[in-house]
């Protein structure tokens, strides 16, 4: 059942990780977007 725990935990953990870096890089790529294009 502890293991179960932990690799739960490890994948929430990845999850978030991966949600974050989606959302840096989608502000990135905006930023880089000519205003027509829906940049900012």
């Amino acid at each position: 059942m502890r293991e179960t725990k932990e690799l739960y935990g490890t994948l929430v953990t990845f999850t978030t990780g991966v949600e974050t870096i989606q959302k840096e890089v989608g502000k990135k790529v905006q930023s880089q977007l000519p205003k027509d294009y829906g940049g900012q």
